[in-house]
């Protein structure tokens, strides 16, 4: 087909920027809504990317299914770059990666 190779020469790219830009140690991922309120989250997540101007990629949404006695509860993180060369506090040195959100406490727990 015509310009196949290009079209997934560009997709290639623009996964390996994305990568790049995620990759272990470029930034923090930070909660920006933590609830059970489902209209709450979807609110949040749509308001970041209207107003906050927050591109869709660096957008995490947790939706954490719950049973019985736990409510479904539901999170909106934003990925935060680093500006500088400090560790931040959620990082561990050793490591230098950058946590995703549902990876709290996998640090202390291994």
């Amino acid at each position: 087909m015509p310009k196949q190779r290009r079209r997934k020469q560009r997709a290639a790219r623009a996964r390996e920027r994305e990568a790049e830009r995620h990759r272990p140690g470029a930034g923090r991922w930070e909660v920006r809504y933590s609830g059970p309120d489902e209209t709450a989250w979807r609110t949040e997540a749509r308001r970041l990317v209207t107003e906050e101007r927050v591109a869709s990629d660096d957008l995490w949404l947790d939706m954490m299914c719950g049973r019985g006695d736990h409510p479904t509860a539901y999170r909106v993180s934003v990925f935060v770059p680093h500006t500088g060369g400090a560790v931040d506090a959620g990082e561990t040195e050793g490591t230098g990666g950058a946590k995703e959100p549902g990876d709290a406490g996998a640090a202390e727990n291994a």
